[in-house]
């Protein structure tokens, strides 16, 4: 919860809870950046193009949220 809320104390306080910090994380953090139908890595190196999927999907997302979630 801590990155969406940057008041997360003052949060755990007014509810009368308890709050703990980590930083384990099992899966390696990676960052990417899109810009029109390009990826790029947090260096600016292409990583790839992206598809069209259909005429709907001008901004190029649909390819990117069925790598996340495979319903579509």
């Amino acid at each position: 919860m801590s990155a969406t809320l940057p008041n997360l104390h003052e949060l755990a306080d007014w509810l009368g809870g308890e709050t703990y910090q980590g930083s384990f994380r099992p899966v390696p953090l990676e960052e990417f950046y899109k810009v029109n139908d390009v990826v790029y890595d947090k260096t600016g190196q292409v990583v790839r193009r992206l598809p069209q999927s259909s005429p709907n999907d001008r901004d190029h997302l649909l390819s990117l949220v069925n790598e996340v979630c495979q319903c579509i």
